[in-house]
């Protein structure tokens, strides 16, 4: 894993916030292609959000 980022940083705390106001059954599905998000998909990967969390 590599380390955080100042930019892995942002991204996650945008995912975090973005995540509080649009509710969607799990975390995955903010890439899934029936629902993806591309606030999210287009800035961190659902991996990275796995290794820093």
């Amino acid at each position: 894993m590599a380390p955080m980022t100042e930019s892995d940083f942002y991204q996650l705390l945008g995912f975090l916030f973005y995540s509080l106001l649009v509710k969607l059954p799990c975390k995955g599905d903010y890439w899934t292609l029936q629902s993806v998000q591309t606030m999210i998909s287009d800035n961190i990967s659902h991996n990275r959000v796995d290794e820093l969390l």
